[in-house]
């Protein structure tokens, strides 16, 4: 089981890693050398030196003996695992399904029919405002709705 970091142990080793950042700009070393020394890739090296997550006390000791030693007392570099890729696989693409018809839409029949009605209407009546349109138009086009 795996117990919990206390705030200030987590703090601890966050400290550390920020030092071993600081160690590495200093000495102008390149980020793969010290992780390939730590022993992890060179992308978690960069997340636990940003204090993007918390170094476990292994990588915190060999980041103390590499900030104290440099790199003259330090083992041999441990291979990195690599990942093997997975061979890729052909995509299924899926089939869109048909675009479903608005029910509310009125057909080429239906809005002929509203457009010479509302024709008829602005003829009839040349000073009526443009809200009383809309209302006509709003009006013809429910009914045509509640027909079908």
């Amino acid at each position: 089981m795996v117990r919990a970091l206390i705030i200030k142990e987590r703090a601890k080793r966050q400290r550390v890693m920020m030092k071993l950042r600081a160690w590495i700009d200093k000495n102008s070393i390149s980020r793969q050398e010290v992780a390939d020394h730590i022993g992890i890739t060179k992308g978690h090296l960069s997340t636990l030196i940003n204090a993007n997550r918390t170094a476990s006390k292994p990588q915190v000791e060999k980041a103390l003996k590499l900030i104290d030693n440099g790199f003259e007392l330090i083992s041999e570099p441990k291979p990195v695992k690599s990942r093997k890729k997975r061979p890729k696989s052909k995509k299924v693409t899926k089939r869109k399904p048909p675009k479903k018809k608005d029910p509310r839409a009125l057909t080429k029949v239906e809005s002929d029919f509203v457009k010479s009605i509302s024709q008829v209407w602005v003829d009839g009546h040349p000073d009526a405002s443009e809200e009383e349109f809309d209302r006509i138009v709003n009006a013809l086009t429910i009914g045509v709705r509640r027909c079908r």
